[in-house]
């Protein structure tokens, strides 16, 4: 598994789900908001065949501090294909910095 700052993303797992949001460490402080569009994308799959697309959402840096941040996001991602929207409201992230030796 590689470290955030390489990926790129800050990626969740529950069960065979995962949710992924853009990182990069340049982007972390307190009230910092990275816009979220199709341009600049979560990833998110669930197990139900469809390709979900982002259309609009926001990260928010909430807090900094040793080795670790947390924030708060919300999304509406869609899949065309299926004709389903969901709407991911009050989500929220903690991500642990690596130590450079």
């Amino acid at each position: 598994m590689m470290p955030p700052e390489t990926a790129g993303r800050i990626v969740g797992y529950y069960k065979n789900e995962y949710i992924g949001l853009p990182y990069s460490k340049n982007d972390i402080e307190v009230g910092k908001k990275i816009i979220l569009d199709q341009d600049n994308a979560d990833d998110i799959l669930f197990n139900d065949g469809c390709l979900w697309q982002t259309t609009k959402g926001e990260i928010e840096i909430t807090k900094v501090y040793n080795n670790a941040a947390e924030g708060k996001f919300f999304f509406t991602t869609v899949c065309n294909s299926k004709n389903k929207t969901i709407d991911v409201k009050d989500g929220f992230f903690k991500i642990l910095f690596t130590k450079k030796s």
